[in-house]
């Protein structure tokens, strides 16, 4: 059995392997506009995938399928977000300075 150290170890080793990282490389190099002004210098946007997990108790925990949010740019300023629920509808957002502009169901 994996611990989470290893688990860890292991996606850092798939997102590299993948390709997944050159593609969203390529996207920031042609999209400065998801850049905003850093805390302390120069500018910063980030890219996330985060996988949540909500069964409805623990003895649920084996069958439980996850929701999935990517989300990219900072809602303070622009910002896009899909998101896929664990029953499989999707769900795609775009923040600009802090608002929900649009809401749509992805098909």
């Amino acid at each position: 059995m994996m611990n989470s150290n290893e688990l860890m170890e292991d996606l850092l080793c798939t997102l590299k392997n993948s390709g997944w990282l050159d593609k969203a490389n390529e996207f920031y190099q042609n999209h400065p506009e998801y850049f905003h002004p850093a805390k302390y210098n120069g500018f910063i946007s980030g890219l996330s995938v985060s996988i949540s997990y909500q069964p409805e108790s623990l003895s649920a925990v084996a069958d439980v399928a996850p929701s999935i949010f990517i989300g990219m740019g900072n809602a303070s300023d622009i910002a896009r977000e899909v998101i896929q629920y664990s029953r499989g509808n999707k769900k795609s957002r775009v923040w600009i300075n802090g608002n929900i502009v649009t809401e749509v169901p992805v098909i």
